[in-house]
């Protein structure tokens, strides 16, 4: 299935049809825009996390399922994707904060996404970590994750909000 509409480029509408997908930590229809903290996931110190997504804001070929709720799976009729994500982790002001998205079976690829910053030195603020693949050759099957790692010295949670998200577009 494809997702038919109009899309604002630069001020045009111009007629579209997209495939992909969109998966994220809480449903904001029913957290009125705001945090589900029952959501949060907590990140220990020192580990990379692969995260369980809650939801699919939308899935317009089934690359994710909620039995199996880490991964993204490449569908028949899929040759190329790019995949983007983001995490808001809680604030802090020590160590490194690092997003990547990674083959399924937690090995790196040509043209990966891995994220890494220093935390806030005010730790006034949540920090968001994020990044985007290059367009990458895929085979039906393919399976993708997304990792959130830290190391502040204590366990810290990445935020169930509206920029904790994975997304996986196809190109062609």
């Amino acid at each position: 299935m494809k997702v038919k509409g109009n899309l604002n480029v630069g001020g045009a509408v111009r007629s579209t049809s997209f495939r992909g997908a969109l998966v994220w930590l809480t449903d904001l229809f029913t957290t009125s825009l705001g945090s589900d903290n029952s959501r949060n996931v907590t990140l220990t110190h020192n580990n990379n996390i692969t995260i369980s997504w809650v939801e699919a804001v939308y899935d317009t070929d089934n690359f994710w399922n909620a039995t199996a709720p880490t991964l993204f799976t490449i569908p028949d009729g899929v040759s190329r994707v790019r995949m983007s994500g983001s995490s808001n982790i809680e604030n802090n002001t020590t160590g490194l904060r690092q997003t990547l998205i990674r083959n399924g079976d937690n090995t790196p690829f040509p043209g990966m996404s891995s994220d890494k910053r220093a935390a806030s030195a005010s730790g006034s603020f949540d920090m968001t970590s994020g990044g985007g693949t290059a367009i990458i050759s895929v085979s039906p099957g393919d399976t993708f994750i997304m990792r959130v790692f830290q190391n502040s010295t204590v366990s810290l949670e990445l935020q169930a909000v509206d920029d904790t998200w994975f997304a996986i577009e196809v190109i062609e």
